[in-house]
């Protein structure tokens, strides 16, 4: 894939949520965030692309191996409260 400079990745976390339910059933949310960032970087005249990680069901791995893929100058990962409530460990600092 060519160098471009900002690739926002939304991660999927649907089997931690969904458990055996996201092999068919989990409803796939719009990454709202990822395309608001990019409509941004790419009115600036920056180069953007967004890695759908959810979207695609991809694992761990694959998601690794594609956002290498891209040799992107920056890699932002699009993370937002309501899909991580319960599923990691609170800390202080997303409170």
């Amino acid at each position: 894939m060519n160098n471009i400079d900002f690739l926002f990745i939304n991660t999927n976390a649907s089997k931690k949520i969904y458990q055996d339910l996201s092999k068919e059933y989990s409803a796939i949310e719009t990454c709202h965030w990822a395309g608001m960032l990019a409509s941004h970087c790419r009115m600036k005249g920056y180069s953007v692309d967004i890695l759908d990680c959810e979207a695609e069901n991809l694992t761990t791995e694959e998601s690794a191996k594609r956002i290498k893929e891209y040799k992107a100058t920056l890699n932002v990962f699009v993370v937002y409260r309501p899909t991580t409530v319960g599923i990691y460990p609170k800390h202080d600092w997303c409170s």
